[in-house]
């Protein structure tokens, strides 16, 4: 059995993707029903600067997750290195 090392590298774990049962997904949905709606009511100028922001927030949140993931790693690590540490 591979450890949890192999794991995430070989992307068996995959932390970035959404649990199907969590409640991220119904508000994705409903999100992406209430941007429809929007669309719809906007004329095409307004689309195009609803566009330039929709692109603006996913490419923040994108950072988010990624600096996120990236702080909780070390700190995973960090609390690994603390355990190992007081064993010596």
């Amino acid at each position: 059995m591979a450890g949890f090392s192999e794991e995430l590298w070989y992307g068996t774990i995959r932390p970035q993707e959404l649990d199907e049962a969590s409640d991220s997904e119904s508000l994705l949905c409903f999100i992406s029903d209430e941007e429809t709606e929007l669309r719809a009511l906007l004329n095409d100028a307004q689309k195009r600067v609803f566009d330039r922001l929709m692109f603006s927030v996913h490419e923040y949140a994108s950072s988010a997750r990624a600096e996120s993931f990236s702080k909780g790693f070390r700190l995973g690590a960090g609390c690994m290195l603390d355990v190992i540490d007081r064993d010596n």
